[in-house]
């Protein structure tokens, strides 16, 4: 006499590989939908990389200030053209606070390709230059200010 175990090992066996087959096609769709997102995430890092070379001049003293003083945070109102141009772009994201101070921080990638870049974007002319580090001064000091 056959036990249950012994009778029924045909479909014990359909079922396992039934089994693997949908775990195997789950898992393969997971993976497909994992390396989309990482393509898709970096074409927009590369395009928001891109757009740091088509800063216009507001946006350049916010880059320049922040690489004179070794900062990835500068606060700004909330109605600030600049802040709210370099939000746009996905060069910096906001943090949280009131409308006449919030945070806008440049984001790692862009920060580390600054670093990487810095003489494209802060030329050694530009710290050496006393007139210019007052400009970029002032323009810290303007972005608290509501218009």
């Amino acid at each position: 006499m056959k036990t249950i175990k012994a009778a029924y090992l045909g479909f014990w066996w359909i079922g396992l590989i039934f089994s693997a087959a949908i775990w195997a096609g789950s898992l393969f769709s997971r993976i497909s939908v994992w390396f989309s997102e990482c393509r898709g995430r970096r074409a927009a890092r590369s395009t928001i990389i891109k757009r740091l070379y088509t800063l216009d001049t507001m946006e350049y003293w916010w880059i320049a200030y922040c690489l004179l003083h070794n900062v990835q945070t500068l606060s700004a109102t909330g109605i600030n053209q600049t802040a709210n141009s370099l939000l746009n772009k996905g060069i910096v994201t906001q943090g949280s606070g009131s409308i006449v101070s919030l945070p806008f921080h440049l984001q790692d990638f862009v920060w580390e390709h600054l670093q990487k870049h810095r003489e494209e974007f802060l030329p050694r002319e530009v710290c050496e230059d006393r007139e210019k580090v007052a400009i970029l001064e002032r323009f810290a000091a303007d972005l608290k200010e509501i218009m």
